[in-house]
């Protein structure tokens, strides 16, 4: 095990129904015109907590959204609560979602975008908490800051995404040293 603080993890698998992911001899996850993002096998006893990274251009308009997985079922009941804050050049604002099917991740424009999505002990048996931070170039440049609650004391091993338009990019699992 290396001795940094964050360790590049390779997930069993990643796939979606449409347009083409590629899992990487280092680990990382390359997307072209993808919309649904299904990644197993990549939280695990190893780590208590993760970072997950992107950077994607959409073909239009878009919003990433996570699902928590265990083996092959995914988590949509309405067990996802998330805060918003936002701010863009002409706006700043907030919102909250309760009791929702899942965490509203980031909102893209159709120029590059990057994330970072912060995950507290998905594979433990104890709610799951996200924060999630990106930014972009809508209305001239954008920032969404976001945290959230998943409500079962479940053990997850991989996450769902429906991302909202095809996208392409690459997206990497970083497992925390504890």
């Amino acid at each position: 095990m290396s001795k940094n603080g964050l360790i590049l993890l390779t997930p069993t698998s990643a796939s979606s129904s449409e347009g083409t992911t590629t899992v990487n001899a280092n680990g990382s996850i390359s997307l072209t015109n993808v919309q649904y993002l299904t990644i197993n096998g990549v939280f695990s006893a190893d780590y208590d907590n993760y970072m997950l990274v992107a950077h994607y251009d959409p073909a239009s308009l878009s919003g990433w959204s996570l699902r928590l997985r265990s083996g092959s079922t995914t988590d949509s009941g309405s067990n996802y609560t998330t805060e918003v804050l936002y701010a863009d050049s002409t706006t700043v604002g907030a919102y909250r979602i309760g009791s929702y099917s899942y965490w509203i991740g980031n909102y893209a424009d159709t120029t590059a975008n990057g994330c970072v999505y912060y995950l507290y002990g998905p594979y433990l048996a104890q709610p799951t908490a996200i924060r999630t931070v990106d930014a972009g170039s809508r209305n001239g440049a954008y920032i969404n800051d976001t945290a959230g609650t998943h409500s079962l004391s479940t053990s997850y091993d991989g996450f769902y995404m429906w991302i909202g338009a095809a996208c392409t990019g690459r997206i990497a699992v970083y497992g925390m040293r504890k």
